[in-house]
């Protein structure tokens, strides 16, 4: 695995992601917002990791994003049990509204990058509002 090429990806991600988020605030969204917070927050972090290693390896990269998954897993399972399993269609407060889909962005995310990383997936360039290819 390179850095540049993984790190290439995540800003194409971010890019993208930044224009979503923008387009649900227009919409007055906020689930979709919290959801692209959790992407954000991963991107930023995942960046931070691989900036932090000298040697990129793709096993551990993997188990890397694993653990990021199981953890937001475990909180949304927690909140699942929380409200029942949803089955009489209860409404989660504020906080655990947020939580819930800022965890599950975080999978979202997750489950992406590793896609990148398994070469399933690749970020093409695009053009920005002022016409220049990112």
């Amino acid at each position: 695995m390179k850095k540049k090429y993984l790190l290439e990806q995540c800003k194409r991600l971010k890019l993208i992601h930044t224009d979503e988020t923008i387009q649900y605030i227009n919409d007055n969204n906020e689930w979709w917002v919290n959801h692209n917070k959790g992407h954000e927050i991963l991107i930023d972090d995942f960046i931070n990791y691989i900036d932090k290693t000298n040697q990129l390896d793709k096993n551990e990269v993997k188990k890397w994003l694993r653990k990021k998954m199981a953890y937001s897993n475990k909180i949304i399972k927690s909140l699942d049990i929380k409200y029942n399993l949803f089955i009489n269609d209860e409404e989660m407060n504020e906080e655990d509204n947020y939580t819930y889909s800022l965890q599950d962005g975080i999978i979202c995310i997750s489950l992406t990058i590793l896609e990148i990383v398994n070469k399933k997936k690749y970020i093409s360039k695009r053009k920005t509002s002022a016409g220049n290819w990112t």
